[in-house]
């Protein structure tokens, strides 16, 4: 290969530059419109608790496909897969050993503001119902 002053000058371009560079959202078989389910967040168990190698073989046994462990500096790490897993795994754990965890976001509450109604009650009570139905 002869040398050239720019080390990437030897480099095929596939994309002449006619369109956009092509993306995630551009793969065949991706569907991008559906929201990604957010995973629980980690529970920590401490290394030094002396039940916690008779816990993780119990949990392993009950939850073989919905948990996954971690070691990491700070202790094990238990990552549920889904919000029951996470929710029975809480339970359990709860009286046994000590354990941290963050608190799950709680999903966007929508707000409306209407105005230039008159003050009846009635009105607004049909007003929640209709408001109910349509975004519950």
């Amino acid at each position: 290969m002869p040398e050239t002053p720019n080390p990437f000058g030897n480099l095929v371009l596939d994309d002449p530059g006619d369109g956009p560079p092509p993306g995630p959202s551009s793969q065949t078989g991706v569907n991008n419109d559906r929201p990604r389910a957010q995973r629980p967040p980690p529970i920590v168990l401490n290394y030094g608790d002396p039940h916690c190698e008779n816990l993780m073989k119990k949990i392993r046994s009950k939850l073989k496909n919905s948990v996954t462990f971690v070691y990491c500096n700070v202790g094990i790490k238990i990552v549920c897969n889904d919000r029951t897993s996470y929710d029975r795994m809480k339970y359990c754990l709860k009286n046994k050993v000590k354990f941290f965890t963050h608190d799950i976001k709680a999903p966007a509450l929508k707000k409306f503001t209407i105005s230039g109604l008159c003050d009846s009650k009635d009105a607004i009570d049909s007003i929640k119902l209709e408001l109910l139905e349509d975004y519950d």
